[in-house]
């Protein structure tokens, strides 16, 4: 299944290059990670600001969380 969502999207080709070294292509990014655009299409992200840095807030639209997770990127 897998495979074949990789094949129609296109993606096969990214993942399969050797050159390609994914620490790097995310440290070349620059500016901060953000929620994409398809997980904000599924899902509730509210976004603040605590002690100086970004926080976002992710939640299933329409029912309650059934759990809390901490992350902390370092």
């Amino acid at each position: 299944m897998l495979a074949g969502v990789l094949w129609l999207s296109g993606r096969r080709r990214f993942f399969a290059s050797a050159e390609l070294d994914p620490e790097r292509i995310v440290a070349k990014r620059g500016g901060a990670a953000r929620p994409t655009r398809a997980i904000r299409r599924r899902l509730d992200v509210t976004w603040a600001m605590r002690e100086g840095c970004e926080v976002y807030m992710v939640a299933p639209r329409g029912r309650p969380p059934e759990a809390t997770v901490l992350y902390l990127h370092g």
